[in-house]
């Protein structure tokens, strides 16, 4: 029963279109074999079909443009009185000689930041060493200060596929904009840091979007750096949709041993059922030699997951009734 809560919970998905290929493949699979389960998609497909679709009501420029105007007149902070919690602070400090010392030394030294600030902010863009701030191994010299290039967090990441060229926002001390091909190593240095260490979901599911773009494109960009990154993701993201996005890029990777083993590993450790379809469909449509296939089905015959024990079954008799390895792709 608790396996059939969790396939029944996909239905509503699957027929809104919510699921990706490999949920959606493993749902049908149970629907097969469960007459409930069964039951309770066809029910709710008829529901569906029997409901009137009313069209979308857009609202119209007018609306928006007050509903714009309400919203931004609540988000004005309020101006606070003489008498409020601000001035009372203030007094107690210009009352005090050593707190007027400390309160002067301190826009003394803020007003040397914002000057520096300024001036690296105006330099910057005509520094021939600008690339070091990808590195963070020395320092970059800015007229007559030096910045400490160590990457404060990524914002923004767009990829332009009729140009393949890569813009990354990041900031250091200042903002920075980066634009290279996918083939500049900067530009992957910091894909890199955003997908392991950016604070920010979207941005990190936007790095690894583009790595799956450039995959595709210029699979010959990436070295065996990715390959450790993957496996970090692999073992100790939390968030499904991100390691289903590796996978993914993976599938289109050049096919190699170290690939190979990342993926027989996933298959063979890891707890989540999506995750080890993927890696097994591109394990069987992309291994070439008869001899290995055979022994990873063996192994994924005894697999929790009804999808990958049936698939194996199947490819296992097609291995054995064919002197060459058959076409995998499940139809």
């Amino acid at each position: 029963m608790d396996t059939c809560k969790k396939y029944i919970e996909k239905i509503p998905l699957s027929i809104y279109g919510e699921l990706d290929d490999i949920e959606n493949a493993e749902l049908q699979v149970h629907l097969r074999s469960c007459e409930v389960c069964h039951r309770e998609y066809h029910a709710l497909q008829t529901m569906l079909t029997e409901i009137p679709q009313e069209p979308l009501h857009e609202a119209e420029e007018e609306s928006l443009h007050l509903l714009r105007n309400l919203v931004s007149q609540k988000l004005k902070p309020k101006t606070r009185t003489k008498n409020g919690f601000d001035q009372g602070i203030f007094s107690f400090i210009i009352q005090r000689p050593v707190f007027q010392f400390g309160f002067a030394a301190l826009l003394i030294a803020l007003g040397f930041f914002i000057g520096k600030s300024t001036e690296n902010k105006a330099n910057l863009s005509l520094n021939e060493n600008f690339k070091t701030l990808v590195s963070a191994q020395e320092n970059l010299q800015a007229g007559n200060a030096y910045v400490q290039p160590y990457i404060l967090g990524i914002n923004k990441i767009e990829y332009d596929p009729a140009t393949g060229k890569i813009s990354i926002d990041y900031n250091t001390i200042n903002d920075i904009q980066m634009q290279g091909a996918a083939s500049d190593r900067s530009i992957h240095a910091l894909l890199q840091q955003a997908v392991l260490a950016n604070e920010d979901y979207n941005v990190r599911l936007q790095a690894l979007k583009t790595v799956r773009a450039v995959a595709h494109q210029t699979p010959a960009a990436f070295d065996d750096s990715y390959l450790q990154v993957f496996n970090q993701i692999l073992n100790q993201e939390t968030d499904l949709g991100l390691r289903l996005q590796v996978l993914k890029i993976l599938d289109v990777l050049p096919w190699n041993e170290q690939l190979k083993t990342l993926l027989q590993q996933v298959l063979i450790k890891n707890s989540e059922d999506a995750l080890r379809i993927a890696a097994f469909r591109t394990i069987t449509e992309r291994e070439s030699k008869k001899d290995e296939l055979t022994d990873v089905l063996a192994k994924a015959q005894h697999d929790t997951s009804t999808f990958i024990k049936y698939r194996s079954e199947k490819l296992l008799e097609e291995l054995r009734n064919s002197e060459a390895t058959p076409l995998r792709r499940e139809k």
